[in-house]
């Protein structure tokens, strides 16, 4: 049996800055894994071809397939590229999502509060299914995963949506109750263990996504000095980290923070 160092603790037990040091460490370790087994070429060619763009080159340019080019000795010839690998994904993703999932809540039990629940549920899966664009991120997920080979919805905890409701009278503080939102995630968004058998051996995951740092600063206007020093480019510093056409220098995402 391994011995342990008495002051060893599970990393997740850990203070804030040294578990937040610790998730960067694992951050970087499975982007070296999709960089070193070669999925992450896998994801940027297929990426690539959907957009038309050159599968031999790096460059920011996506859409080649849009563009005419001349050849031939005196350019009497000129060349087209036709995007068949867009048209497929795009057929396939048509026929994967044009019937809507049959989703139907079941009682365990048989009784009257059981039954009742169960119908309740459905209701409420069908109401986000029409009204808070679950359906929109079925379509998304699955083109996403032909894409890429694989993606996600992560449905985390939205403090901005919602009935609004007064939480302080006297400070006429207004608040919202919040409900669930729909992210789509791809591949280079949820880190997770690689050594991982299956999919209920992940313990745990990180979800990376993109925020408003207004927002956060609406949130809690006590942190605004060490909010306003944080930059997007702290946890983007390995190339593996996205795949949003390769253009960041050209784009302002002063306002954009990874979360």
């Amino acid at each position: 049996m391994k011995d342990f160092p008495k002051d060893y603790y599970y990393w997740q037990e850990k203070d804030d800055l040294e578990l937040i040091g610790h998730l960067q460490g694992k951050i970087r370790q499975y982007y070296d894994f999709l960089e070193r087994t070669g999925l992450y070429e896998v994801m940027d060619r297929s990426y690539r071809a959907y957009y038309g763009g050159k599968l031999d080159s790096k460059s920011t340019s996506l859409f080649d397939s849009a563009s005419l080019s001349r050849e031939g000795k005196q350019g009497e010839l000129v060349y087209g590229k036709a995007n068949h690998y867009s048209n497929v994904t795009d057929h396939t993703v048509q026929l994967t999502t044009s019937n809507k999932p049959a989703f139907q809540c079941r009682a365990t039990n048989s009784d009257y509060k059981s039954l009742s629940q169960a119908t309740l549920g459905s209701c409420i899966v069908d109401y986000y299914w029409r009204e808070k664009s679950l359906s929109a991120a079925y379509v998304e997920v699955t083109s996403m995963a032909l894409v890429l080979g694989e993606s996600s919805i992560h449905r985390p905890w939205d403090r901005s949506s919602g009935s609004s409701y007064i939480a302080d009278v006297d400070k006429n503080e207004v608040k919202k109750e919040g409900d669930l939102k729909f992210q789509v995630c791809g591949p280079l968004d949820v880190i997770r263990r690689v050594d991982a058998k299956c999919v209920d051996d992940n313990q745990w995951y990180i979800v990376r996504s993109y925020v408003n740092r207004w927002d956060l600063i609406a949130r809690k206007p006590e942190l605004k000095d060490e909010i306003m020093l944080v930059t997007s480019s702290q946890y983007e510093d390995v190339k593996t980290f996205d795949l949003r056409m390769n253009t960041k220098s050209s784009i302002d995402s002063s306002d954009e923070l990874v979360l």
